[in-house]
């Protein structure tokens, strides 16, 4: 176990995990009807709350997938390709319905940076999640300088 105070593991387990948990149980997501082409028309309905399963991707980074039946969550995702192919993965199986990106450690496609070991990282990140259209819903930018 990373004892640090502050670490990854630390972070999902005490506000990243719950946080996320609390928020899939709050959605009720009802499908589009068939033929309608309005992407708007999933709506929220009263349903009692969903079940919520999580599963650690990597047990010492804190990511994990956190999901109900109409929703996914990647939570902590990092500027690891591993993450840019499950990404895609977890795409493709959602198809149009919800899929969330929480608190990923990147901040725009300059965060990948140069990497001897995933020489397309940057090229890949920018096809696989800034070219796909995600949305920022919510976002708390802090600069600091040290």
């Amino acid at each position: 176990l990373n004892e640090f105070p502050g670490g990854a593991k630390q972070i999902y387990r005490e506000c990243g995990k719950p946080l996320t948990e609390s928020l899939l149980q709050e959605l009720r997501i009802t499908p589009k009807k068939n033929g309608s082409n309005n992407e708007n028309e999933q709506i929220t309905s009263s349903a009692t709350p969903p079940t919520v399963t999580a599963e650690d991707i990597w047990d010492f980074d804190g990511s994990a997938i956190i999901s109900t039946n109409d929703v996914k969550a990647l939570v902590f995702p990092n500027t690891d390709v591993k993450y840019l192919k499950d990404i895609q993965e977890i795409d493709k199986e959602v198809g149009h319905g919800l899929f969330l990106l929480v608190n990923p450690f990147w901040r725009n496609v300059e965060s990948w940076g140069f990497n001897i070991l995933a020489p397309n990282g940057k090229k890949r990140a920018q096809e696989v999640i800034f070219d796909k259209g995600y949305q920022v819903t919510y976002a708390v930018l802090r600069f600091s300088v040290r």
